[in-house]
């Protein structure tokens, strides 16, 4: 994929936002949504998806797609742009970049970058160039890879939207059930994927892969939002504080509590 230019049309930032009905649309521009904090119900055309702080949503051309902010304690930022030649990404779906290393680099560019600025003085300042050249590395990122084959197999892409949407509720059970198979049937093929995925290292179990993107999806929590430790337990789906501060110790050693941001 050659991306020649992207041309940044509109953005905004949303806080406190409230969206009871979800309406689905399309339009002729690119479109990326970064949630910075709370969960946003992302539509993409025909499923809804949960858009947690640290997460990309990215909507290409004419692809239907929706959102819903039922609660006032949200916080995202919303970009719509062009793109002089975009050929190469025709045909293109819609994207939930899962939060990584990478997505986190990105938040805390972004956020640095549009901090105390308005649709104006973006390009007064001189920013502008510099925000549409980060938009296209994480277009460039997104779409490569996909193009390139590195996207995860099924159904360990399947294993990660579940936990990144509803948290500590799924397991090895209610995600068989969810798949409509067997929990043995789901060990097989997921040991099957997983032994072709670089990613996972050669690990073939589904509950420690689960238990790795939720450490993933509670860490987004505590590195992004201003949630309590309680608040996010909450959000990721443990029955309590106790339970996310057990398991959260069991993953790394030592308690939510102790968590230091990156970068």
């Amino acid at each position: 994929m050659n991306l020649i230019q992207l041309e940044l049309l509109h953005w905004c930032h949303d806080q406190n936002e409230v969206i009871r009905q979800l309406t689905i649309h399309d339009h002729p521009h690119w479109q990326l949504e970064f949630c910075v904090k709370g969960s946003i119900a992302a539509h993409d055309g025909k499923k809804i998806l949960t858009l947690q702080p640290g997460m990309v949503f990215l909507v290409p051309p004419q692809s239907s797609h929706g959102f819903q902010k039922p609660h006032p304690n949200t916080e995202s930022y919303s970009f719509k742009f062009k793109i002089e030649d975009d050929t190469d990404l025709s045909g293109s779906r819609i994207r939930l970049v899962p939060p990584d290393s990478l997505t986190r680099w990105w938040g805390r560019v972004l956020l640095e970058l549009i901090a105390d600025e308005t649709q104006g003085s973006l390009i007064v300042n001189h920013k502008q160039d510099a925000l549409e050249y980060l938009l296209l590395n994480i277009m460039h990122y997104v779409y490569r890879g996909f193009q390139k084959g590195t996207a995860l197999p099924e159904p360990i892409t399947q294993l990660r939207e579940m936990v990144l949407s509803e948290g500590r509720e799924i397991n090895v059970e209610t995600a068989a059930a969810r798949l409509g198979c067997t929990v043995s049937s789901l060990k097989y093929s997921f040991a099957r994927a997983a032994k072709q995925c670089p990613e996972l290292n050669g690990d073939t179990s589904v509950k420690r892969y689960l238990d790795r993107v939720c450490l993933e999806l509670v860490e987004n929590h505590l590195e992004y939002s201003s949630f309590s430790i309680g608040r996010i337990a909450e959000t990721t789906g443990f029955p309590d504080i106790y339970a996310l501060s057990r398991f959260y110790t069991r993953m790394r050693g030592f308690p939510p509590s102790h968590f230091k941001p990156s970068g």
